[in-house]
C-alpha cells in the first residue's frame, strides 16, 4: 500500500514539475533578461530540497546567476535558445528533477537510513563499440578485444547446447541467445562480464 501511495505522489508531483517547466521555458524563451527567473528557478528547488539545500551554496547559485559573465549561464542560455523545446523539457525533467532535485533527496535519505554511501550516478557502458573518435571519450580505444568474435559467438552456442543436456538443439540456442537475459547470462558464465542486472520487460500485474 506504501509503494502505491508513493508511485502516485512521484506521477502527481512530476505532472506539477512538467506543467511548472513549460511555463519556465515559455518565460526564459520570451524574455530578455533571465536573471529572475534562473532566481526563481532556485527558490522552488531551495523549497523541495528542504534542510538538504544549505545557504551558502544557494548563495553561491544566486551569485553566479547575477554574474553576466559567469560561463555555465552563458551555456545554459545556449542550450536554451538552440534546443529543440520538447527535448529541453525532457532533459530538464528527466535530469533536473528526477536525477538532481528528487533523485539526491532521495540519496541522501538513503546514506542515512543504511549508513553507506550511495553514488549519484552509475554509468553502463552496454558496449564499447564506437568509430566517431571523440576527443576525450574512452569509448573504443580498448580494441577489438571489446567485442565478441564470431569464434566466441560460436564456443556460446556450444555451450549452451552443454549446460542444457540435449533439451536445446544449436539452431534453439541461437534463437534463445537473441533475447538479453539469456545473452547475459552466457556473459556471466563464460567470464566476459562479471554481472548481470535483469528486469521485468513487460507487466507482472
Amino acid at each position: 500500500m506504501a509503494g502505491k501511495v508513493e508511485n502516485l505522489t512521484h506521477a502527481a508531483e512530476r505532472q506539477a514539475m512538467s506543467v511548472l517547466i513549460d511555463g519556465l521555458l515559455k518565460t526564459i524563451k520570451n524574455s530578455d533578461d533571465r536573471t529572475e527567473t534562473y532566481l526563481k528557478i532556485v527558490d522552488i528547488a531551495a523549497k523541495f530540497y528542504g534542510k538538504g539545500a544549505t545557504s551558502d551554496k544557494l548563495d553561491a547559485v544566486r551569485a553566479a546567476i547575477k554574474d553576466p559573465n559567469n560561463r555555465w549561464f552563458k551555456y545554459i542560455n545556449r542550450i536554451i535558445d538552440e534546443t529543440d523545446p520538447h527535448y529541453a523539457k525532457m532533459m530538464l525533467l528527466n535530469l533536473g528533477y528526477e536525477a538532481f532535485l528528487r533523485g539526491t533527496k532521495t540519496i541522501r535519505a538513503n546514506r542515512e537510513k543504511y549508513g553507506c554511501n550511495i553514488p549519484w550516478l552509475i554509468l553502463f557502458d552496454p558496449t564499447m563499440a564506437c568509430n566517431m573518435h571523440c576527443v576525450g571519450c574512452w569509448s573504443g580505444t580498448y580494441g577489438h578485444k571489446s567485442n565478441l568474435s564470431f569464434e566466441d559467438m560460436d564456443k556460446m552456442v556450444d555451450l549452451m547446447v552443454e549446460l542444457r543436456k540435449g533439451k536445446m538443439t544449436a539452431e534453439q540456442c541461437r534463437t534463445t541467445l537473441a533475447q538479453a537475459n539469456y545473452f547475459g547470462t552466457m556473459l556471466v558464465k563464460m567470464g566476459y562480464a562479471d554481472a548481470l542486472l535483469g528486469g521485468a520487460t513487460y507487466s507482472t500485474a
